[in-house]
């Protein structure tokens, strides 16, 4: 799709007849480079999509996009940095709608969705998958479901803290399979990898691209936490849904947010701009190199996911609230 982002008026002199053709309605946005925050530090899953996206936007709406790191809170310190900011479209927030579903229903969120932050849409999932470490005993998950009701209270199970969407994720597993199993938080997906690494869990939820991108030396990865294939990025890995393994989906599909009372001409401009980056060739490129599956999704279906997301929280709720 061609979008045109200055203005474009046609003065058509003929026979005293004057015709201008009508601008685009936010054509005059952006006029300066546009600031997008990121909860997480540099290199990781989110950061590394986020800033995918942002090269793309920017050439298309034709101003810098500056991505600036601000971890802390799972994210939730960058977000309602986003939520305070004025509703002018120059400061954005990119990350993970299941770790704002899930923070906002354990209070802990700045905003209440939908009121200091508003949804542009979606641009691809961070896939969630069952791993353990190099050696372990567990060779699927059915061994690990088996050894945790036989051993209730045993196993130690790593996550990326809590309210984080992977953690969420990793909850849902449990809480469907009634496992009585200890939680171990780790400050981000770097100290959850280490754990694994050093053996210090039995399991944990990892980044399903972290074992293509960092090497299947580091840990084993047995299932995709998911409930079809079309996440499952190399084709190799089976998901719980095959194996019949119950679980609450709870995804963490990454997206554009801006504060709540931004112009529908500015979140209009964004969203046109963030189909046509999704859809170019370059950064679905760059995200299969990232082994991040990019799937665009419109604002309104976008909203809708979130919405139902808020929902699937819920089942496990009581569970995350006693972490």
């Amino acid at each position: 799709m061609k979008l045109v982002f200055r203005s474009l008026v046609l003065c058509i002199m003929a026979l005293g007849l004057t015709i201008i053709a009508k601008a685009p309605a936010w054509a005059d946005y952006p006029e300066k480079p546009i600031t997008m925050i990121i909860g997480f530090n540099a290199g990781g899953g989110t950061d590394l999509a986020g800033r995918a996206l942002a090269t793309e936007m920017s050439d298309i709406l034709g101003q810098p996009i500056a991505v600036v790191n601000k971890p802390g809170a799972a994210s939730m310190i960058a977000a309602g940095e986003v939520a305070k900011a004025r509703a002018d479209g120059y400061t954005v927030w990119f990350g993970s709608a299941g770790t704002y579903v899930t923070k906002e229903a354990l209070g802990q969120a700045p905003t209440p969705y939908g009121d200091g932050l508003e949804i542009i849409g979606l641009s691809g999932t961070l896939v969630a998958a069952l791993g353990v470490p190099i050696g372990s005993k567990f060779k699927s998950v059915k061994e690990i479901i088996a050894a945790a009701k036989a051993n209730p209270g045993k196993l130690r199970w790593a996550h990326n803290g809590v309210g984080a969407a992977f953690m969420a994720m990793g909850q849902g597993f449990v809480t469907a399979n009634d496992l009585k199993v200890v939680g171990v938080p780790f400050k981000g997906a770097k100290g959850l990898r280490e754990a694994l690494i050093a053996k210090q869990v039995d399991f944990g939820v990892v980044n399903a691209g972290d074992r293509l991108r960092l090497g299947e030396d580091k840990f084993t990865v047995l299932s995709v936490i998911a409930a079809d294939r079309s996440q499952v990025i190399d084709g190799k890995l089976p998901t719980l849904s095959e194996q019949g393994i119950p679980f609450v989906e709870i995804p963490s599909p990454v997206g554009l947010f801006v504060p709540g009372g931004t112009s529908d001409k500015v979140k209009d401009a964004l969203s046109s701009a963030m189909k046509e980056a999704t859809a170019r060739d370059s950064f679905v490129k760059r995200m299969e190199k990232l082994f991040i599956p990019a799937t665009y999704v419109n604002t309104a279906d976008a909203d809708a996911y979130v919405k139902q997301l808020q929902q699937n929280i819920k089942v496990i709720l009581p569970k995350l609230r006693k972490k």
